[in-house]
Parts: structure tokens; C-alpha cells; sequence
């Protein structure tokens, strides 16, 4: 039967209970079952606490296999843009828009660094703010590719971007950079030739695939 917990006697529960051994075994039995009972406790214990072990392990790892990326990058002037006004009565335009980019200081990839992207987005503009999305294709040293969409947002004065932000995340690459994974935010002015200089931060992971 089940009863209160004695802390100063046999195995117990943490629900507060104490199984005790039958009381119609012998003192032979009675000492068999106790020993048997202790061992199960202990067994269980321990599981809990591997599996505390290796859950923990395993997320040191996948923090460890992730890497920084702390870029800047600068991108020209549109190479393709096109506005169409919407003409509702919040005054909504919607804005396509693709730039040629260079890396001032380059992202690092499995120890690649970049060499140039294009970025190509679709804008919603009302007013003064503008809602943005849309994806970039990046080059690095060796010719393999990467792949990435973002959103954001952005401040504008006269129809003129003044600040940039949002995140972004890596949708996948070529080469060595298949399996690619992570993400991060990024931030971006005006230039006064009517380019952009973004700050890009975020962490990658590279995962091999067969």
C-alpha cells in the first residue's frame, strides 16, 4: 500500500509517498523487494539525469556550431525601379526595386567571404513609411551562392528612403554552402550618390546534406 513518507526510512516518492513492502513477506522478502525497490529509484534517477546531461550537451553544441556575422555592405543606385500609385484612399504605392551590391567589410562564410549580391524588393509605401520584403543572391570566393529573404521597414522623406531595418534569414546555397541556415537584422542609410550602406548582423550554421 501507499502511505505518508517517512524521510528517515526506505525509498520514497517526490509526490510525498512511501512504497512499503507487503506486509505478508517474510524478513528475507520483505529485505529482497526493499533492495529491489531502492535499485529502481536509483535507476530512474540516474535516466533523469543523463537525459538532463545530454539535452544540455547537445544545445552547447548547436550554440558552439553557429557562427557571428558582422558585415557592411553598399549597395548602388537601382538598376531596376518601377512605382505604380495605388490611388486608394490611403495613398499606398507599391515600389520594385533591384541594386547591385558590394561588401565594404565582407560576410564570412565556412571561411568564404562575399564578394557581391543582388538585392531586389517589393516595397509598400503609405506616406512617410514603407513596408519591404523581398531577397538577395550573394556570391562568394569560390562561386558558390547563397540565397536569403528579408523584411523590414523604412522611413522615408519625400519619397526618399532616410532609414532602413529588419531581419533576415538564410534560405539556403550551392557548393559548400548547401545546408545553409540562420539569420539575423540589419540596418541601412542613404548615401548621397542615391545608394545604401547597410550593417548586417545575425549568426549562420552550416549543415552538410546528402
Amino acid at each position: 500500500p501507499l502511505r505518508h513518507h517517512d524521510l528517515s526510512r526506505g525509498p520514497s516518492l517526490r509526490s510525498g509517498f512511501r512504497l512499503r513492502a507487503p506486509a505478508s513477506l517474510t524478513p528475507a522478502k520483505r529485505l529482497k523487494f526493499e533492495s529491489l525497490l531502492r535499485r529502481q529509484v536509483f535507476l530512474i534517477a540516474r535516466t533523469f539525469l543523463s537525459s538532463l546531461l545530454a539535452i544540455f550537451l547537445c544545445s552547447a553544441t548547436l550554440a558552439q556550431s553557429r557562427r557571428n556575422i558582422s558585415a557592411t555592405s553598399r549597395c548602388g543606385v537601382a538598376t531596376v525601379h518601377q512605382t505604380v500609385a495605388i490611388s486608394d484612399e490611403g495613398q499606398h504605392s507599391i515600389s520594385l526595386d533591384q541594386r547591385a551590391c558590394k561588401w565594404d567589410k565582407p560576410i564570412d562564410l565556412a571561411g568564404l567571404p562575399g564578394t557581391e549580391y543582388t538585392a531586389t524588393g517589393v516595397d509598400d509605401v503609405q506616406f512617410n513609411k514603407s513596408r519591404d520584403q523581398g531577397y538577395a543572391v550573394g556570391t562568394v570566393s569560390n562561386g558558390d551562392r547563397y540565397f536569403l529573404r528579408y523584411e523590414g521597414t523604412s522611413t522615408l522623406k519625400d519619397g526618399v528612403p532616410l532609414y532602413l531595418e529588419g531581419a533576415w534569414h538564410y534560405t539556403g546555397g550551392t557548393g559548400k554552402l548547401r545546408g545553409l541556415t540562420g539569420g539575423g537584422t540589419y540596418t541601412a542609410k542613404p548615401t548621397s550618390d542615391g545608394g545604401m550602406v547597410f550593417a548586417i548582423e545575425g549568426t549562420y550554421d552550416v549543415t552538410p546534406t546528402h
